[in-house]
């Protein structure tokens, strides 16, 4: 098990199967700080039953021709993803999650936007699928192709939601008005 940490580097242009940008898994430890990981194909990070940090990053213009444009996380062994005061933004899947899709992992967002990032299925922004988390502070609207947040996840108030259409939460979460959440639907999204 090797671990990783990325301080002020910008990663860009680079093209693989999976993991594009950065690729980390058996249960290894990756933290990016204060970095840009821009313009990679195969998800700008692909997080395989490992635990990865963002911090103060952007994350943009990366692609998937499967699901998590931006970041792709998928865990059998347990595994997270932690985004910090950070943007994800015009990423792309041809499925789910243009900016964050999470398989049977943790995804945990704090005071972070995703916005303008599309997918083919749902969760343009962010689709949780056997996923779970806790949302804090955190803007997702503005993505394109389908609702902006999809799955399960659990609200830590102070949210900004443009839609979230067919989302099955694990706790009453994501609800106009609650814990300070605003929140749009896809028939009602809220501007971006």
């Amino acid at each position: 098990q090797e671990n990783l940490t990325v301080n002020e580097v910008n990663i860009t242009g680079n093209t693989a199967d999976f993991g594009g940008g950065i690729l980390t898994n058996d249960f290894a430890d990756t933290t990016v700080n204060y970095s840009t990981i821009s313009g990679n194909s195969g998800s700008g990070i692909l997080n395989y039953s490992a635990t990865t940090t963002v911090n103060y990053s952007t994350i943009n213009d990366n692609s998937s021709d499967s699901s998590g444009g931006g970041i792709a996380t998928i865990s059998f062994y347990g595994g997270s993803v932690t985004v910090n005061n950070s943007t994800i933004s015009g990423n792309s899947a041809a499925n789910s999650g243009g900016g964050i899709d999470g398989f049977d992992s943790t995804v945990n967002i704090n005071n972070s936007t995703i916005t303008n990032n599309s997918a083919g299925e749902n969760g343009s922004g962010v689709a949780l699928d056997f996923a779970s988390g806790i949302i804090t502070s955190s803007i997702i609207t503005g993505n394109k192709g389908s609702d902006d947040f999809s799955g399960s996840a659990i609200s830590g108030g102070n949210n900004l939601i443009g839609s979230n259409s067919d989302a099955e939460f694990t706790d009453i979460v994501f609800i106009d008005g609650v814990k300070e959440d605003i929140v749009g639907t896809i028939d009602n999204p809220l501007p971006n």
